[in-house]
């Protein structure tokens, strides 16, 4: 059987994969890591890997003037889609997969900060990776930019915030704008690397320290079952 790789884009150090690493060890998939804060080219052949994953950052999509890598990635991620390739999306990549599929992407009405509910739409109730989870969880969150729903894709669930959190195009690209990738030491780790955004959003780091004990624990179950079932469809 052939080796099962995935391509990974990074964007700052603190915001790796997460919880995303074990569903895919277990699945003995190859993780190939593009370290775009260590300004690594980004790769235009996708051909060689079995699928995509897009992280956060906190750079914005239409900043495409002072990061140049974001077209580079947008034409990625066309690339993945075309060749039937399964792709992931969180935060910034998730707004990198809606502007690549022809949707705004442009700044909410407030920065979306800390532990806060989501709802599952219908489609993500009936969605292949979110059937089984509750109809109401809270999931960690740090953006400020948002999305429309990119043509034909399904949204999948939203908060009070912000409308649509997450959304599926076709049977392979999810697009998850809130983080359930995170676990405890990722998020001690973006306390610590972006302070002056939590100061900005009014958001005290010791509350979101200990919220994280109390909402961990089901994030981890959720997230586990969600992308365990987006680490099957690599083949």
């Amino acid at each position: 059987m052939p080796m099962k790789s995935v391509l990974v884009m990074q964007h700052t150090p603190a915001e790796t994969i997460g919880s995303i690493a074990a569903p895919l060890a277990a699945a003995k998939v190859d993780v190939h890591t593009c370290e775009v804060f260590r300004r690594q080219s980004v790769p235009t052949d996708i051909q060689n890997y079995s699928g995509l994953i897009m992280m956060g950052g906190p750079m914005s999509v239409y900043e495409q003037d002072r990061h140049p890598f974001i077209q580079s990635e947008m034409a990625l991620i066309q690339s993945a889609m075309a060749a039937g390739k399964p792709v992931l999306g969180i935060c910034l990549g998730s707004q990198l997969i809606a502007a690549a599929l022809g949707a705004r992407v442009y700044p909410g009405r407030k920065k979306e900060i800390g532990w806060l509910k989501v709802r599952l739409y219908e489609g993500g109730m009936r969605d292949p990776l979110f059937i089984g989870v509750p109809f109401s969880f809270t999931a960690f969150h740090w953006h400020g930019d948002i999305f429309e729903v990119p043509k034909n894709a399904t949204p999948l669930l939203g908060s009070d915030i912000t409308a649509c959190q997450g959304f599926r195009f076709g049977t392979r690209t999810w697009a998850m704008l809130c983080h359930l990738e995170v676990t405890a030491e990722s998020i001690q780790t973006m306390v610590r690397s972006f302070p002056d955004e939590l100061k900005a959003a009014g958001v005290k780091s010791d509350l979101l320290i200990a919220q994280t004990s109390t909402y961990m624990p089901e994030l981890l179950t959720i997230s586990k079952n969600v992308f365990s079932r987006w680490t099957a469809l690599l083949t």
